[in-house]
């Protein structure tokens, strides 16, 4: 696990904790790193602490993406 790896678990961690939000390229960054260091006590402690609100914050930011492709389907094309 290089220092840039590492820099990005505490990046997200504190965006959690700030802001409640985490960007979509640093998310999947950040849990592919974790994964690939899955031995590690730094992926292990920032796993425990951070993959549930993140996984969480993805799923509201597809739903919503998804919603505003519908509502934008509708629009282009009234019924």
């Amino acid at each position: 696990m290089d220092d840039d790896e590492v820099e990005l678990f505490h990046i997200v961690q504190e965006d959690l904790r700030l802001k409640s939000t985490v960007g979509w390229q640093n998310a999947v960054k950040v849990l592919n790193s974790a994964y690939q260091h899955l031995e590690r006590s730094e992926s292990q402690g920032f796993l425990d602490d951070a993959f549930s609100k993140i996984i969480s914050i993805m799923l509201d930011q597809q739903y919503v993406v998804e919603s505003l492709r519908v509502k934008l389907d509708h629009l282009k094309n009234p019924v």
